[in-house]
């Protein structure tokens, strides 16, 4: 029966009928309210419904930024609970969900950043843990840590990428990811000045071998997963632009990721220190 099918369901938003023969509209779990509230609420026993299917903690956290909405605190407090059971649930559903938060969201960092308290980014991609905390030289990066640097970007990504040349999902990850090199390679060391400041050195390499793990580990197509790889590794490149011999620059721009790399270079530097000489 339909009431029993609505109970049955992850939120109430989603548990609303309609009767196209009656032209009835039935809500037997207060769908319509939450709608016009703007709360993401699970059905009944928020604990019971994440048991039936792990993966909803992470749609509840898709049609928060999806949505605009705001999730109820005790369907949170569920998430926080159980955000471990997240890794019984096999990759190719996490990587789909996941892309959806990335590419769907108004603001995908601000959904990357609601992943991390909830206890859902330390099970689905602990490599980015790391990178919360992260401090950076703060003449480059006014902004603050990695993580912060990385979720300014995903909030700046366009969300119809250019024609062809590269996927959203692909500009996401290589967004998600393209710093994810940095703590491991965090040392003081000799700036420019003379100074001792932080350095990465070879985090762009560094990087590009541990996206690699994680988009493998996300059964990515090997394609896309060539394209978001290469446009880590290379992504500091861009720094010698202006000094670089033309034959080299003629292989840059040459590149089957140079779309998707300038992208990178453009959102890192808007995501920072606004200097866009090089682009």
């Amino acid at each position: 029966a339909a009431k029993e099918d609505a109970l049955r369901r992850d939120f109430t938003i989603n548990g609303m009928f309609y009767d196209p023969v009656k032209q009835q509209f039935h809500d037997y779990v207060h769908g319509r309210r939450d709608l016009e509230r703007g709360v993401i609420v699970a059905i009944g026993e928020p604990a019971e419904r994440f048991r039936e299917d792990h993966l909803r903690m992470l749609r509840a956290i898709r049609f928060a930024h999806t949505l605009g909405f705001s999730i109820e605190e005790k369907t949170e407090d569920a998430i926080k609970t159980m955000a471990n059971l997240i890794g019984r649930i096999s990759a190719e559903r996490i990587e789909l969900e996941l892309t959806r938060i990335l590419t769907d969201s108004t603001k995908p960092g601000n959904a990357l950043k609601h992943l991390h308290p909830v206890g859902l980014l330390q099970h689905i991609l602990p490599d980015l843990i790391p990178m919360v905390g992260q401090k950076q030289p703060p003449q480059f990066h006014p902004e603050g840590d990695v993580f912060e640097h990385t979720c300014m970007m995903l909030n700046l990504m366009n969300q119809q990428p250019l024609e062809g040349s590269y996927t959203a999902r692909e500009l996401a990850y290589t967004v998600l990811l393209h710093d994810v090199g940095k703590p491991p390679t965090a040392a003081f060391g000799a700036g420019a000045d003379g100074g001792e400041r932080i350095r990465f050195d070879g985090h762009a390499a560094v990087g590009a071998a541990m996206a690699e793990e994680n988009l493998t580990g996300l059964k990515f197509p090997n394609k896309e997963k060539k394209h978001i790889v290469d446009a880590i590794a290379g992504h500091m490149r861009f720094m010698d632009v202006q000094k670089m011999r033309t034959a080299k620059l003629r292989k840059l721009i040459g590149a089957e990721t140079f779309d998707l790399e300038m992208e990178l270079h453009r959102l890192a530097c808007l995501g920072s220190h606004p200097m866009l000489g090089n682009y």
